[in-house]
C-alpha cells in the first residue's frame, strides 16, 4: 500500500476546502473523473451532505471511505452494490469482484465512472488491478 499523492492547484485548492467547509471533513486525497468529483475520506462516517456539495461544485460527488484493507477498501468503493465475493490474488496483484448481474450497471456506474474510479484507486493505493465478474442467480 502507498500514500496517494496530488497536486494541488488553485483550483483543486477551492475544490478541496469547499468539501471541508460543506462536509466538515478535510479529504485525503481528490481527482477529477469523467465528469466526477472523487474524494478518499477518512474515518467510518460517510458525509450526509455530499447533494449540497454537488450543488455547489456543480458536479457529480463520489466519496469513498478509506481503509489499508484491500477487501474493505473495496466494499467501501461498492458500498450499495451487492457484492457476491471478492478475491484477492496478491500474486497476480489482482482483485477480483463477483456481483450479481442485475447489479452489473450499478457496479459499473453511469459512463463507467465507478470502475474507473475503482481501477485508478486500488492501483494508485494498492497496485492491485481491478477485475468485475458477474454472476446471473
Amino acid at each position: 500500500m502507498v500514500d496517494l499523492m496530488m497536486e494541488i492547484g488553485e483550483n483543486e485548492f477551492y475544490i478541496m476546502n469547499e468539501f471541508e467547509r460543506v462536509t466538515h471533513i478535510m479529504p485525503k486525497f481528490f481527482f477529477e473523473a469523467d465528469g466526477n468529483y472523487v474524494f478518499l475520506i477518512e474515518g467510518s462516517r460517510f458525509p450526509q451532505q455530499v447533494a449540497e456539495l454537488g450543488k455547489r461544485l456543480n458536479k457529480n460527488i463520489v466519496v469513498v471511505l478509506d481503509s489499508s484493507d484491500p477487501e474493505t477498501f473495496i466494499r467501501n468503493l461498492f458500498k450499495n452494490v451487492n457484492l457476491l465475493n471478492i478475491n484477492i490474488d496478491p500474486a497476480q496483484k489482482q482483485v477480483h469482484v463477483n456481483v450479481a448481474e442485475r447489479d452489473r450497471s450499478l457496479a459499473i456506474g453511469r459512463g463507467g465512472y465507478r470502475i474507473k474510479v475503482g481501477k485508478k484507486l486500488l492501483k494508485d493505493k494498492f497496485g492491485y488491478d481491478l477485475m468485475l465478474h458477474y454472476t446471473m442467480i
